[in-house]
């Protein structure tokens, strides 16, 4: 038997053998299963299930599973993704970590800004924060009235 050459075997209600070559697979229109299983991983029916349509003189367009109609693409993409404005891009055009001036971020022990509970810090009440009249500087870090030497 030629490779190409398809035989399509009745076996009831729905359900047929295709033999294709050396190959013989059971196929059930019905229940949209065919023994090579590829109609049931991807969806679409497989060679063996397109020729048992063709033998029953139907649509192997009823074969597709539903997930693949234009109901279901509309219903997928009807929300559009909106692009996020205001970072900053590096050089070459690749967007990476920034440390809030443009340049990667050196790591957490090693900035003279260190967090609330003590550590070294040119602020002096970075740490603690400030009162009123206090103001974030560049590296978000609340001081008083005076300048962070770290962030001019």
């Amino acid at each position: 038997m030629n490779k190409g050459t398809t035989i399509v075997i009745p076996s009831g209600f729905q359900e047929l053998e295709v033999r294709r070559g050396n190959e013989s697979y059971g196929v059930n229109i019905h229940m949209k299963l065919c023994m090579c299983r590829m109609w049931q991983l991807s969806g679409v029916p497989c060679v063996y299930s397109v020729a048992s349509y063709m033998h029953m003189n139907s649509e192997p367009d009823e074969g597709v599973d539903h997930w693949y109609n234009q109901k279901k693409w509309f219903e997928a993409y009807q929300f559009s993704i909106k692009p996020v404005g205001g970072g900053r891009r590096s050089s070459g055009g690749r967007v990476g970590p920034s440390g809030g001036r443009g340049e990667p971020s050196s790591g957490r022990g090693e900035s003279s800004h260190m967090g609330v509970g003590g550590g070294k810090s040119s602020h002096g009440t970075a740490g603690r924060g400030a009162g009123r009249g206090g103001r974030k500087c560049g590296a978000n870090m609340l001081v008083d009235e005076e300048e962070c030497a770290d962030c001019e």
